[in-house]
């Protein structure tokens, strides 16, 4: 059995680690909207591009204006979906910081990161089609595709195991408030 003590200095390592963590996504919710502009607009804008964008179907790049900025738009769905993930992520860690850890809040907290990742399974395919639409406009061909990714697999077993943690999240709180009544 663990003493006062060992839990005490576990919950400071916990509320100092989440501060850290806290701190990252910050830096991830400013810099990954800008990087990703910064980089979907050199690389469509650069026929010769030192920049690795890889698309899964032929595109000639330079692209439009208009292209590109329909192309941007449509790039930004998958990073909106990532951005309320890394959102839910740092609500969870902030609650971990006040020593919050087996709340019906942060088990809401799970659930919401947990439906992004399930959502974006589902947005990868979509954002690819729409994409690929906006890429081939102005081209004698259009293409269009869907691939099925280990990044979209990921996603999906991501988004089943944090539901499950959600659950399990669930019946810790259960747990705890039960132990404070019976103390």
């Amino acid at each position: 059995m663990k003493t006062s003590t060992t839990i005490a200095v576990n919950q400071k390592k916990i509320r100092s680690l989440s501060i850290i963590v806290d701190r990252i996504l910050i830096m991830v919710l400013i810099l990954l909207p800008v990087l990703d502009t910064v980089l979907w607009f050199y690389a469509v804008s650069h026929e010769d591009t030192m920049m690795v964008r890889s698309f899964d179907f032929p595109a000639q790049l330079p692209i439009s204006s208009l292209g590109s900025y329909l192309g941007w738009a449509v790039n930004c769905i998958p990073l909106v979906v990532i951005l309320l993930g890394v959102w839910w992520l740092r609500k969870l860690f902030k609650n971990y910081a006040k020593g919050e850890i087996f709340t019906i809040q942060n088990v809401r907290y799970y659930r919401f990161i947990a439906y992004c990742f399930l959502i974006y399974f589902f947005v990868l395919p979509l954002h690819e089609v729409l994409l690929t639409l906006i890429l081939s406009i102005g081209h004698e061909t259009v293409n269009i595709g869907i691939s099925l990714t280990d990044t979209n697999l990921l996603a999906l077993l991501v988004g089943i195991v944090l539901t499950v943690i959600s659950h399990v999240m669930e019946a810790g709180h259960i747990l705890e408030e039960e132990q404070k009544l019976t103390v």
